[in-house]
């Protein structure tokens, strides 16, 4: 049974006895090792941390670096690619620029045989063209203002003689003209002919066409049918 008790007021009875005798200099050198080592221990902690943050620090950058790399080879790919490319590209830009300058440099032509020859087929039985001359815009020229009321558009002039056996024959030339494709205005003038006994007659015709005569043959053709055939636009009945 152990000596030791406890009254009410919390002492201690009956204990082994201890005094400290320690120098409180001594106690100060211990208190200070111990702060030495925790400052030590806290120095060692910090270090730790900074050289875990520079490793990730690290790898970070040499993925980062890893990417860029990847990336600037992916580039050099892509413009090799794109060099062997370039002659397709050039040679595609050129057909096109091609295709621009024939469309501009066709935009007034004229067939003149076909043209020619469709207004021989206006002219009355028994007569004939004897001689022709043309004049027509290029694609540099403006199409001529229209300076009076009465004056149609034009942008080209067929003038031609015609002969004939009589007169009535020359006034029915200047209506069938104008069932020529592009036809603007004509000018009929019938005179003698130089031929007199026979009784040849004939007629200086000034013929004015406007752009419907320009052949277009390189251009896309016109959705305007709906426009331009009456069958589209009027409604039929029955009854």
């Amino acid at each position: 049974m152990s000596g030791k008790s406890t009254d009410p007021t919390g002492l201690l009875i009956g204990g082994e006895p201890r005094i400290d005798f320690l120098p409180l200099e001594i106690k100060q050198r211990k208190a200070n090792r111990r702060s030495r080592r925790s400052l030590v221990f806290l120095v060692l902690v910090v270090i730790v941390i900074c050289v875990g943050g520079y490793v990730a620090s690290a790898g970070l950058a040499a993925q980062s670096q890893a990417e860029l790399d990847a990336a600037r080879a992916q580039t050099q790919v892509l413009l090799q690619q794109q060099g062997e490319y370039s002659v397709a590209e050039t040679t595609a830009t050129e057909i096109e620029a091609a295709k621009g300058a024939q469309l501009v440099g066709t935009a007034t032509e004229v067939l003149w045989k076909e043209y020619i020859a469709e207004i021989k087929g206006e002219l009355p039985t028994g007569t004939k063209m004897v001689s022709f001359t043309v004049d027509s815009l290029n694609v540099l020229e403006l199409e001529p203002t229209v300076v009076t009321p009465l004056e149609q558009r034009r942008v080209g002039t067929v003038n031609f003689i015609v002969s004939a056996k009589s007169l009535a024959q020359i006034d029915s030339l200047s209506e069938n003209l104008k069932d020529v494709t592009g036809y603007a205005d004509a000018t009929v003038v019938a005179v003698a002919g130089s031929d007199i006994v026979s009784g040849t007659y004939v007629a200086n015709v000034t013929f004015h066409f406007n752009s419907d005569a320009y052949a277009r043959r390189l251009f896309p053709p016109s959705s305007d049918t709906a426009e331009t055939d009456p069958a589209a636009t009027t409604p039929t009945t029955e009854g």
